[in-house]
């Protein structure tokens, strides 16, 4: 076990045919200098059972489905915005 490693790539790939975790024991922390893209071809769900979740950007931030589902925001929320495209 190390206490701290530290390296640096050009290109890093990971893959697995199951699945990957990361886990840590107090905090993760990921610094993207351009794009980052997370995508699910199924469900993609983000949870923070014992704290908060916070997505903040100086553009956009846009969440799109392919129109079959329901976006649903909860937790006592003072002011929703949607906006729908045809």
């Amino acid at each position: 076990m190390f206490d701290i490693f530290t390296t640096k790539f050009k290109s890093l790939g990971l893959s697995a045919t199951q699945n990957i975790t990361l886990k840590a024991g107090r905090s993760h922390r990921s610094v993207i200098q351009s794009d980052i893209k997370l995508k699910a071809d199924n469900n993609f769900t983000i949870t923070a059972p014992a704290g908060s979740q916070l997505i903040q950007s100086q553009g956009n931030i846009t969440v799109k489905g392919s129109g079959s589902g329901n976006l649903t925001l909860t937790r006592r929320l003072h002011y929703i915005c949607l906006g729908f495209e045809d």
